[in-house]
């Protein structure tokens, strides 16, 4: 076991787990985000895509070794970056294609930032 040092959605986290465990066991099992799921484990279905620092990747075949210190967005950190945007539902959704957002995680990412405006203006700030 090794300590590890992530950063999450902009909050800083230590983990004490295998350097060699996946990063989508960790997300869901030591932070308990539901964000990222479990699908295919192969990196083929995208079920469980996360950003590191801005680009897609697949969290169930990246160790999480490989991530400490780098800025992970899961689907709940989605919030914060319209938030960080200040801008409507196409700025945000343009974010999320300029990463690389696969086009299926389009319809959960409006359905995030849809809660985020009826939370009110900088209502997704704390996110």
């Amino acid at each position: 076991m090794s300590k590890l040092a992530l950063k999450v959605n902009g909050k800083s986290h230590t983990v004490d787990v295998e350097p060699s465990t996946p990063l989508l066991y960790v997300l869901r099992n030591d932070l308990g985000l539901h964000g990222p799921r479990f699908g295919c484990g192969l990196a083929q279905c995208g079920a469980c895509s996360v950003l590191l620092d801005g680009k897609e990747i697949r969290s169930c075949v990246t160790p999480v070794a490989a991530v400490s210190g780098k800025a992970i967005t899961t689907l709940e950190g989605m919030p914060a970056l319209y938030a960080k945007a200040r801008g409507t539902f196409e700025q945000a959704l343009r974010l999320a294609e300029e990463a690389g957002i696969d086009e299926r995680f389009r319809p959960f990412i409006e359905r995030r930032l849809e809660s985020i405006d009826e939370l009110g203006p900088g209502g997704g700030s704390a996110a």
